[in-house]
């Protein structure tokens, strides 16, 4: 029996922040109704409007030929829906459902009964909400399955973006928890979530800014095991130990912001901490680990770090990688020693301090400019976290 449908349209929205999809209509022949479907596809996972575009077209003209070849009914896609549900519900559809009945009906219910629960009011989940959501985009995760998000993409990942983005006082980010903590609870016990990870910790696991660093000793142990068996985390440190990265910048920076033949790494607004534009050099070193990816072959859009391996146009967490190097510390027994990701930025740091010793007595004001300081007074603090003096032993700034 042939279904009445109207031709799929492809919905171009305003900005990239706001969900693109493919839009078409199906009649109901029992109520002679008709019923709007929306397809997303895999349109926003893509970065640009030109590749999102050219997506969404392909996603229309596969569901007109799905349409007229009578391959799409109402009760196949209903059905359809029913059984992707569990398994392919993003971050943003997850956050768009649990607001609109599970708090409608709490505040209905508060309406019948007169009693006010103000922190469950509709205003407040939304505005909380709208954080997760900004944090989502900024790891790539706001179209990726519910299903997929681990524990330790809020102990690592969240956190540090908060503490970065959010100049919250603590009962802001208890607030702020319970929310998330609630949303991931209720799709838990709707089935949704395999794993119940709403039971994480609202505390910092780790000061993040102090690591210890790393002693030449270990150093020998865990590069050449890096070299040999994870050569993708070794250059995500390298990024850390040579440029003075933060972790969470790493992970922000693209094929396009790269130009290997000046040995330069053009950092925009959205990769730093300080939300400035910035030049910096690239050692020989990086460049030559750059140059084995074969950069000039990927779109300058494309993260350079990625689940695959490779450059992508979807990014990557940051707790990625800090589980890989987890695993590396603990074949040392390295672990529980506070070494982590930060700590090659520590290291590099007391490296290049020690090698430029009495010849740079402007040490301080280059060591400033690297890590992109706003302050003395924050490089001065950070030296002092380093326990840095004049009197150590001079080393060699090595090569990862």
């Amino acid at each position: 029996m042939s279904v009445l449908f109207t031709p799929p349209v492809l919905k171009i929205k305003r900005t990239l922040k706001e969900r693109w999809y493919v839009e078409y209509k199906l009649k109901d022949e029992l109520t002679s109704k008709w019923v709007q479907r929306k397809e997303y596809g895999n349109i926003n996972r893509l970065k640009t409007r030109e590749e999102r575009k050219l997506e969404g077209e392909t996603v229309r003209l596969q569901l007109q030929s799905d349409l007229e070849n009578g391959l799409i009914s109402l009760s196949a896609v209903t059905s359809s829906v029913k059984a992707k549900r569990n398994s392919n519900l993003t971050i943003s559809a997850a956050i768009d459902e649990f607001l609109t009945p599970h708090l409608k009906a709490k505040l209905d219910n508060e309406k019948k009964t007169g009693v006010k629960n103000n922190n469950s009011t509709y205003n407040t989940y939304k505005r909380y909400l709208s954080y997760f959501t900004e944090y989502c985009e900024a790891y790539g995760l706001v179209d990726e399955p519910l299903n997929s998000f681990e524990q330790r993409n809020i102990n690592i990942d969240l956190l540090e973006w908060i503490r970065f983005n959010k100049d919250w006082k603590e009962q802001s980010k208890k607030n702020f928890f319970i929310k998330v903590k609630l949303l991931f609870r209720y799709f838990y016990q709707k089935g949704f979530i395999k794993n119940d990870i709403s039971n994480f910790r609202l505390k910092f696991i780790v000061d993040i800014e102090g690591n210890e660093p790393f002693t030449d000793e270990d150093l020998d142990k865990i590069i050449p095991n890096m070299r040999g068996s994870d050569p993708y985390l070794l250059l995500y440190c390298q990024f850390i130990y040579y440029l003075f990265l933060r972790p969470f910048e790493v992970i922000k920076l693209k094929v396009g912001m790269f130009d290997l033949n000046k040995n330069e790494l053009h950092l925009s607004p959205e990769v730093q901490k300080v939300k400035k534009k910035a030049i910096l050099h690239v050692p020989d070193q990086l460049v030559q680990s750059l140059k084995k990816l074969n950069l000039n072959q990927y779109d300058p859009n494309m993260y350079l770090f990625s689940k695959k391996g490779q450059p992508s146009h979807v990014s990557v967490t940051r707790g990625l990688f800090y589980y890989r190097l987890e695993k590396v510390l603990k074949e040392f027994k390295l672990e529980g020693q506070n070494k982590g990701l930060y700590s090659f930025k520590h290291t590099g740091v007391i490296h290049l301090w020690n090698h430029m010793g009495d010849n740079y007595p402007n040490r301080m004001n280059i060591i400033r400019n690297l890590c992109r300081h706003s302050s003395f007074s924050t490089t001065m603090e950070y030296l002092k976290k380093l326990r840095l003096s004049e009197d150590e032993m001079k080393v060699e700034r090595r090569t990862l």
